[in-house]
This record gives C-alpha cells, sequence and structure tokens, in this order.
C-alpha cells in the first residue's frame, strides 16, 4: 500500500499532530495515521507496554475544518493474545479514539503539556474526546489567537460535573447538558426546562446555581471544596455575573 514502510526502512520516531500519528522513518519520510492502518504500535503507559492496532481512521464527519481524524483501535491482551476494541462505546454506540498531546494527572483529571511525542489515546465515548468534538481543540489557536487549551480543560470539568476540580466526576451517563462560551464554538441551544447551572474555568466551576444530580452532589456539600468555599452557591450564582471575565470561559444549562 502506497505510504506504508518499506522492509528496508525502519521507525525512528513517532508523534502526534492535532489528532493524528505522524511517523517519522530511517529514509527521512512521514507516515501518517491513514498509512498506517493495519499496523501496531507498542505504546508505554506507566510501566506497562501496550500494543496498539490500528483497524481503521477517517476523518470526523461532523468536523467542517476536518480537522479530527478518528481511529478504530484494538489494544492487545498480554495474557492471551487477543485483541478487544480499546474503547467502550459513545454515544453514538461507536467505539472511536485519537491520539492527543499532553498526560493527564490522575489526582486531579488535568492535563498538562509535553512535547509531542508524549500523548494519551483518547476516546470519543469520554469528556476528553467529546469535548475535541465539541470544537475545543487544545492543539489549536482561534483566528483571534486565543489558545483553545484552557478551553478544552474547563470543558472537560464541566462535561464531567466536576465543580471542585479535583477529579471527581458528578454527572450521570446520558444527562443532557447545553454548553456555551463567549468566542463563538458553541452557542447556548437549551432544551426546554433547562436553567443556569455553573461558570467553568480550567480548575473547575467559578459559581454553581444547581447541582447537576442532586442524588450525587448536594449544592451546600459544595462548600467543602476549597475553591468554592467563598464562591456564589445557590440563586447568588448567575450567568451575567461572569459576562466579561477573562476567568469564565464556559457556561452551561442544565434541568
Amino acid at each position: 500500500m502506497a505510504g506504508r514502510a518499506s522492509a528496508e526502512e525502519s521507525l525512528r520516531a513517532l508523534r502526534v499532530v492535532g489528532t493524528e500519528f505522524h511517523v517519522e522513518t530511517s529514509s527521512g519520510r512521514t507516515l501518517k495515521s491513514q498509512d498506517l492502518v493495519g499496523a501496531t504500535l507498542t505504546v508505554q503507559q506507566g510501566l506497562a507496554s501496550l500494543n496498539i492496532r490500528i483497524d481503521d481512521v477517517f476523518l470526523d464527519p461532523k468536523d467542517g475544518a476536518r480537522e479530527i481524524w478518528l481511529h478504530q483501535l484494538s489494544v492487545q491482551d498480554a495474557s492471551t493474545g487477543n485483541w478487544r476494541p480499546l474503547c467502550g462505546q459513545d454515544p453514538e454506540g461507536k467505539r472511536l479514539a485519537f491520539p492527543l498531546v499532553g498526560v493527564v494527572e490522575e489526582a486531579t483529571a488535568t492535563r498538562q503539556r509535553t512535547p509531542d511525542t508524549v500523548f494519551t489515546l483518547t476516546c470519543t465515548s469520554g469528556a476528553e474526546g467529546k469535548c475535541v468534538r465539541f470544537g475545543y481543540k487544545p492543539w489549536k489557536k482561534t483566528a483571534q489567537g486565543v489558545d483553545l487549551w484552557d478551553y478544552h480543560q474547563a470543558c472537560v470539568r464541566l462535561v464531567r460535573a466536576d465543580y471542585c476540580g479535583d477529579g471527581q466526576a458528578t454527572t450521570r451517563a446520558g444527562t443532557l447538558i447545553d454548553i456555551y462560551d463567549s468566542i463563538g464554538i458553541q452557542k447556548s441551544e437549551p432544551k426546554k426546562g433547562m436553567r443556569f447551572e455553573a461558570a467553568w474555568s480550567p480548575q473547575g466551576a467559578l459559581c454553581v446555581n444547581h447541582p447537576r444530580v442532586p442524588e450525587n452532589v448536594r449544592l451546600e456539600a459544595l462548600r467543602s471544596c476549597p475553591r468554592l468555599a467563598k464562591a456564589a452557591l445557590g440563586e447568588g450564582c448567575r450567568e451575567e455575573h461572569f459576562t466579561g471575565k477573562k476567568e469564565a470561559l464556559l457556561f452551561n444549562k442544565s434541568l
């Protein structure tokens, strides 16, 4: 197949650009994700090495900018040698992923910037993958020069209802939310009955009007979060209080 490495070539470097793998060969060629369908990559996850097979690659049909490459990936079981899908099903019932530069600090679920040779495999079923597909592409800047790295992190906090910014999700699968911002990526299109929930920064909520899933966390319990100890909670948390303020990157509504 055109683009594949020949028997005389060895792989010299693997890096990630946007949502694509770029493999540099010893002859100086660069093979991209679409050239690597059928290939197996060995990636390091902590102390373990994982064999990841690229089964298919295609552009995200929902991305008008044609920048998001969706990958069907399989991971090999080290004990049996069998292959299984890397990801769980996303809201569309598909098991897709892509690489993203950066590593996620497990304690707080914060993505840290890294060189482009250090990356994570991100499933579209998870908050990080969803936020990329919402338009918050962490490798990009807008036409006005706005860096979207922090917007992506704020979106992850929002999607997970991680009010405290400590990595603890309080949402529930299938819960509807309306996400919007002031830079024109997402506009408010609330369903009937939705009302303002919270304003968000990369570190978590700036204020909370009402918890998305009260059964998972009560409003008064959020006072125990150091960052929300003096924040407006309940009716005192209103969207207009944050209009034009740089720290508020995203907003959302929920039922």
